[in-house]
């Protein structure tokens, strides 16, 4: 037989390969490292809006072996819509089968969601994206338990062996329907399970999911510590977050609606901050078993049951609010939290013969409380604070007024062997009196209880005053008030607990960032001591009595203003007032930039802009911001001294005065795009994230940043004020 032709074998042998090899994974075909996923897509290469992968594992996996080829992060984008798990990508025990589908992140991939499909970039434009565990769809949004029992056990699953870390990332996904109601592994986390592992979730939104144990109906976290920054915990059944043995960073989190409680902490100590728990179904956040989260600046709100409930746990909770709370703002069991700079407002202890509406302590809990306010709160004894069976708090720099109780002791209630240690505290204008002791005494150093002034050594003189001249209605003092100075700052200092700044150093803060007592803040967030004295209460007079500007009153920037004023870095515009919503000029923030940074009169050469002079009253400023590059004029020989800031050079200005003296930005926020973003000139778009990052720098309303608009005198002060801070550390 005659041979074909070499060419006629070598079609064949390329038609065959063709025909028979299986397609060029996306791994090879993506060049870009960016795969998109989409329910109409063709579910081909991925590598488009038009060849999208129609199942958003594929585009997982397919991420993960590119990026783990060319050693980079990999991205994957999901458009609009609801996506519900096909594959097994993890071994997860159990039957039925289809109930253990779910999804998983995997490492060196950040996943994002809610684009439309006519993006240009990572900014999703689009709707909601969601990942959903109803595989039937017929969930039944306002009932947990109607047409659940066919959903999977988890929305995400990620198991020990993958080992996520940080570089596994999830962002703007909806995660819902998720139902873990059987045994094993699968009876915790219905919307997300973590088994050793680490993500980073971002601006994710967890609601409806549940499970059948206490493990997290939305997000359980077994001997795993996520990042979770800007996300969302809603209507959960049993705990949006369920943490055990596990230390997760969470920040900027909202927690409502779910049962149980919004966050469960079992062995944990993650950090917390930034957090609002609200109308949770009982607790708003539970700790126990040795659990010591650090809790900085989150509100606890109109939850069903407490606040907050520690259980042979302790906390450390530094400048939270407490209000509303239907079975009172904190109780601990058999805990001795530290509770620094906080707020007690309107809570109610409803329980029959409960004790305790502002914190509630039983069983040997003896917490720290350092410059708190309890005003408001309710309970059958002791409506601020009550303690019980060998409990001992101790109380520094606090103020109680306008709480109420059935028995004696509306301000505080000390029974079966409990006493509370007093020192430079308020207690006064409560309903049923102020203190009641059944069975042991209260230790008072430099108190006012009633109208009685008490000393260092316990003597009592009366200030001959009557309850509504010691404070007023919110706890801060009027004029004339005979709490101010009344204090002894070498007993204030020996009172006051170092535990709050020791939490911080073992949460990873640099010892070096922590504040020394010299620096105590009042519960404003201001200066606690000056000279030889200090005020009884809460709050130090000079910031309590009336704003330093006539016209800030009430304004949401008031405590940047003040804090700026009373270090004299600012000034007002005249006639005691400072105009918080007008235009800041570029003289007006390189007068405020020098009052703050500048160690010495400038004796650089005079700066080279034609439009200013030597008599001018900002030169001196404008000549050392020049020197130090931190401005720039116009044009060469321009300044403008009376143009606008505008929101975006705000920005500039501000990392260029960071990058020159070494302030530190964290990168605590969420780097979430502005819904105008594409307005940012180009010359300040890292400058203008990177201030969102460090939380100095926000959006107005509709996530708008609006770049081009001048910068207000208020939005001036709240971005000096945080750069201030991280200035000081």
């Amino acid at each position: 037989m005659n041979k074909p032709p070499k060419c006629i074998s070598l079609c064949l042998f390329l038609f065959l390969l063709l025909i028979f090899s299986p397609p060029l994974t996306t791994a090879n075909a993506v060049s870009s490292g960016i795969y998109y996923v989409s329910l109409n897509g063709a579910n081909t290469s991925g590598s488009d809006w038009k060849s999208a992968f129609t199942n958003p594992q594929a585009a997982i996996e397919n991420a993960a072996k590119w990026s783990e080829i060319n050693g980079a992060q990999a991205e994957v984008r999901v458009m609009s819509g609801s996506y519900t798990p096909k594959t097994y990508p993890n071994d997860v025990p159990g039957t039925p089968a289809e109930r253990l589908a779910h999804f998983s992140m995997r490492n060196g991939v950040t996943i994002i969601g809610g684009f439309s499909g006519n993006e240009t970039d990572s900014r999703p434009t689009g709707g909601e994206t969601i990942f959903s565990g109803d595989l039937a769809g017929n969930d039944i949004a306002e009932d947990m338990t109607a047409n659940r029992d066919d959903n999977v056990f988890h929305v995400f699953y990620h198991s020990k062996d993958l080992a996520l870390d940080n570089t596994a990332v999830l962002q703007n996904i909806t995660i819902t329907g998720g139902n873990a109601n059987d045994s094993e592994l699968n009876y915790r986390g219905g919307g997300m399970l973590n088994e050793y592992c680490n993500p980073t979730i971002i601006e994710c939104v967890f609601k409806s999911n549940s499970c059948k144990g206490e493990g997290g109906g939305g997000l359980h976290n077994n001997y795993s510590s996520p990042n979770i920054a800007g996300c969302s915990f809603s209507n959960n059944s049993k705990n949006g977050i369920f943490n055990s043995y596990s230390d997760p960073r969470i920040k900027d989190c909202n927690f409502s609606g779910n049962t149980y409680s919004g966050m469960y902490n079992h062995g944990s100590s993650p950090y917390i901050d930034g957090c609002n728990f609200s109308e949770n179904l009982e607790m708003g956040l539970f700790n126990t078993t040795d659990s010591s989260p650090l809790i900085i600046d989150c509100a606890f709100n109109s939850n069903f049951s407490y606040g907050m409930s520690n259980y042979n746990s302790n906390p450390n909770v530094i400048i939270c609010t407490f209000s509303a709370n239907l079975h009172g703002g904190m109780r601990n069991f058999y805990s001795s939290p530290t509770i620094d700079r906080c707020s007690f407002t309107g809570n109610l202890y409803d329980y029959p013969h409960g004790n305790g509406g502002g914190i509630s302590n039983f069983s040997a809990s003896s917490p720290i409380v350092t410059c708190c306010v309890f005003t408001s709160n309710a309970s059958y004894a002791g409506g601020g604070m009550g303690s019980n069976s060998e409990s001992h708090p101790i109380v520094t720099g606090c103020t109680f007024t306008g709480n109420s109780s059935e028995l004696p002791g509306g301000g505080i209630y000390n029974d079966v062997s409990s006493a509370v240690t007093l020192s430079h505290t308020i207690i006064s204008g409560n309903a049923g009196g102020d203190i009641h002791n059944t069975s042991a005494y209260t230790t008072y150093a430099y108190c006012i209880v009633g109208t009685d002034l008490y000393y260092g050594n316990g003597s009592a003189v009366s200030t001959g005053k009557t309850s509504d001249l010691i404070v007023n209605s919110n706890g801060m003092l009027p004029l004339g008030s005979p709490a101010i100075d009344a204090g002894n700052n070498p007993a204030f200092e020996t009172a006051f607990p170092s535990k709050t700044w020791t939490a911080l150093v073992n949460a990873g803060f640099a010892e070096s960032s922590i504040p020394d007592l010299s620096q105590i803040r009042d519960c404003n967030n201001n200066p606690r001591l000056s000279g030889s004295s200090v005020d009884i209460g809460a709050y130090e007079k000079s910031f309590s009595e009336m704003p330093f500007f006539i016209d800030v009153d009430a304004h949401w920037a008031e405590d940047y203003i003040n804090f700026l004023y009373s270090h004299k870095y600012i000034s007002g515009v005249g006639g005691g007032k400072f105009e918080p919503d007008s235009p800041l000029t570029r003289a007006q923030l390189v007068q405020i930039l020098y009052k703050i940074w500048a160690t010495e009169e400038s004796l650089q050469p005079d700066c080279p802009f034609t439009d200013t002079a030597p008599d001018e009253w900002y030169y001196s400023s404008l000549n050392w911001a020049y020197a130090h590059d931190l401005v720039q004029g116009i044009s060469t020989s321009t300044f403008a001294p009376n143009n606008l800031v505008t929101r975006e050079q705000m920005a500039v200005f501000i990392l260029r005065l960071s990058e020159k003296f070494e302030i530190i930005l964290p990168e605590t926020v969420s780097k979430s795009r502005f819904s105008d973003d594409n307005k940012i000139s180009p010359w300040a778009y890292d400058a203008i994230y990177k201030m969102r990052q460090s939380g100095s720098i926000s959006g107005r309303l509709g996530n708008l940043f609006d770049p081009l608009e001048s910068l207000t005198r208020a939005e001036m002060a709240k971005i000096i004020c945080h750069v201030v801070n991280f200035w000081r550390v």
